[in-house]
């Protein structure tokens, strides 16, 4: 028996947020073992979870305006001429890709990787 219980019961999507590929280029941006971890256990995650009812999903946020991460900070400028929207993205953004994706309607949806950047990485 499963530690906690009978391994069908446990059903429901799993979200992994992490940073995204580094700009080709850009040496500003943090890129770390991290984000390349969850990018590549994603869809091998899927796979073998898929079969209980399990999706796995990647969530890559770009530049999104925290308090650690001021839309109006030093690199501002720079940043956002990087991205076609040209401002940050919201977490608000960010966390309703991250609802979408635990809600039934992306019951089908398992293995992708969802970038939310502006297209800063395009």
């Amino acid at each position: 028996m499963h530690p906690r219980g009978d391994r069908d019961q446990h059903r429901g999507p799993v979200a992994r947020v992490c940073n995204p590929r580094r700009r080709p280029g850009w040496v500003l941006w943090p890129d770390d073992g991290r984000g390349a971890t969850h990018r590549a256990l994603g869809p091998g995650s899927a796979s073998d979870l898929g079969p209980r009812d399990i999706t796995v999903n990647v969530v890559q946020p770009g530049p999104i305006e925290t308090d650690m991460n001021p839309a109006d900070g030093p690199l501002t400028d720079l940043i956002q001429s990087f991205t076609a929207i040209k401002r940050f993205g919201r977490p608000e953004e960010v966390a309703g890709m991250v609802a979408w994706l635990a809600g039934p309607e992306a019951s089908f949806v398992s293995g992708a990787t969802h970038t939310i950047d502006g297209a800063f990485t395009a």
